[in-house]
């Protein structure tokens, strides 16, 4: 709601921090968020490290999304060394979800 400014006055700020919040109590679409605003520097100071750890976190406990930003983050080397073969890891593990868009990152960097 602070995130839209429903109900509520938007701050981005006191989204960041609700989500946060249920991020550091487990849940995994806050873990998945957290990682998307640190990547934007929404709400908190940007941070590719941060979305690093966060977008992993929620990667590793099976979230489509998150494995396909934490390949995009290995791909690109933003907050984590450059690697293609965990970039290829994590496409892989969301195109096998049936993400579209990490078929096509996959098919991308086979091109390159």
């Amino acid at each position: 709601m602070y995130e839209r400014g429903i109900i509520v006055e938007k701050s981005p700020e006191d989204a960041a921090e609700w989500c946060r919040r249920a991020a550091e109590q487990g849940n995994l679409q806050a873990q998945y968020r957290m990682g998307v605003l640190y990547y934007f520097g929404i709400g908190v100071k940007q941070s590719f490290e941060e979305s690093a750890k966060w977008s992993k976190l929620a990667a590793e406990r099976g979230h489509r999304g998150a494995q396909v930003d934490i390949g995009i983050l290995y791909d690109l080397g933003d907050g984590v060394e450059q690697s293609t073969e965990e970039a290829m890891k994590w496409f892989r593990r969301a195109a096998d979800q049936g993400s579209a868009y990490a078929m096509y990152k996959m098919g991308r960097t086979y091109e390159s």
